[in-house]
């Protein structure tokens, strides 16, 4: 599940999920996220979040564990540790690893479906720490409804009916 980061395949990401924020947020949310990635390197920020829980950059697994952990935190209201996290990074490795269609793709998909996750996980983190600093309560439950329906939606999924233990 590694790759090796190409600076071309990261700029390509960047543009894209800039251009898909203008979409979504209109010019200016566009425009900020566009500030804040040439402020600061957002794979870097992506794993200063979780290196505490023992995941990096240049591994999709760690990539996808965090952004389903993430969305598991919001849909919950709950919270995970490095054991906890470590299990998931473990499922999903084996699952990706076991999966044809990811066998397929070469370094840059690798890196590409990496960083894309973690830049989603960025926006979500900001909105949901963001929520919680104001304690709004409607926020908090707008996003974790929305982690729901995109788990469900994507994946096939309830967030809500999953458990989060040492063993994953």
């Amino acid at each position: 599940t590694a790759y090796r980061a190409d600076p071309e395949v990261a700029q390509r990401v960047r543009r894209q999920f800039i251009d898909w924020m203008n979409k979504q947020a209109g010019p200016e949310g566009g425009r900020q996220v566009e500030i804040a990635m040439a402020r600061t390197d957002p794979v870097q920020n992506w794993a200063r979040l979780v290196a505490s829980d023992g995941l990096r950059p240049g591994d999709t697994a760690d990539a996808l564990s965090a952004y389903w952990l993430m969305n598991w935190m919001i849909a919950n209201g709950g919270d995970n540790n490095r054991t906890q996290t470590q299990a998931v990074r473990n499922q999903v490795r084996s699952t990706m690893a076991a999966n044809p269609t990811y066998a397929r793709l070469d370094e840059a998909q690798r890196q590409e479906f990496a960083e894309i996750l973690m830049l989603n996980f960025l926006i979500q983190h900001a909105a949901y720490v963001d929520a919680m600093k104001r304690g709004d309560q409607p926020a908090l439950r707008e996003l974790a409804d929305a982690a729901v329906a995109r788990f469900r939606n994507e994946m096939g999924v309830d967030l809500r009916q999953l458990q989060l233990t040492d063993q994953g």
